[in-house]
């Protein structure tokens, strides 16, 4: 009889250390998660541009020549402005033939496609780190001989400070979004449990003052570099609180 009592009592006991516990089947805390975006602007104060020329001639050996005149006397004309030799680059050099392709009239054996001269074309990539001059070097370059190129792309060499405006904005706007659907859901905003960062590709704003646009000489190409916005993309996670 006592053997018996004893065997029922450990498997009572069993029982209690092994049923779920009330944690267990509790369901997981309720999270929100926002995206938001800011923006801040920047003044550029660099240039990207290339520069090319193209020549034509009976012979490559020629083409070459002519094309090699203007673009030394280009490079010696940037280094008159100030810009440093790291901040040019030889982008492309290229040297192509001029077919002319006889018409078929009729013939079993048409003529052949025969070289009637040659292209050369060289392109300089050009960093300009004084962009209210921009336009004075675009001009003297076109005088020099330039005749291909452009595609002007503006950067602004610090983006920090920019950033950093974008990121608080980011960061201000996800708050507001988030509060606004806790209030909408009877709920309130706990701590915040995760926040990601992702930094967009910036984009130029077309804005120009009239001031900086009078510093451009008058028989100038006119350039005009606006501004720089720089996106910033944050999601934040919260944990929400009952009412």
């Amino acid at each position: 009889m006592k053997r018996s009592l004893l065997s029922a009592l450990i498997a009572g006991a069993c029982m209690i250390v092994f049923s779920p516990t009330e944690s267990a089947l509790s369901e997981p805390a309720p999270v929100i998660t926002v995206s938001a975006s800011g923006s801040a602007t920047s003044v550029p104060d660099l240039a990207n541009v290339t520069l090319g020329a193209q020549s034509q001639a009976a012979t490559a050996r020629a083409a070459l020549d002519a094309n090699n005149k203007v673009m030394s006397d280009v490079l010696a004309a940037l280094k008159g402005f100030g810009i440093a030799e790291k901040d040019m680059q030889t982008s492309d050099l290229n040297v192509s033939p001029q077919f002319f392709y006889p018409q078929n009239n009729g013939s079993n054996t048409p003529e052949a496609p025969r070289i009637v001269g040659y292209i050369v074309t060289n392109q300089v990539a050009v960093r300009v780190r004084e962009i209210d001059r921009l336009g004075e070097i675009l001009d003297a370059a076109v005088s020099l001989g330039v005749n291909a190129g452009g595609n002007i792309v503006f950067e602004t060499e610090n983006t920090d400070k920019a950033l950093e405006l974008a990121r608080v904005q980011a960061v201000a706007n996800a708050f507001a979004k988030a509060e606004t659907l806790a209030e909408a859901a009877g709920v309130k905003l706990g701590k915040i449990l995760d926040i990601r960062e992702g930094v967009g590709n910036a984009r130029p704003e077309w804005r120009q003052s009239g001031a900086a646009a009078a510093r451009v000489a008058a028989n100038a190409v006119p350039v005009t570099g606006g501004e720089i916005a720089h996106a910033v993309d944050v999601q934040i996670r919260w944990s929400l609180l009952q009412n």
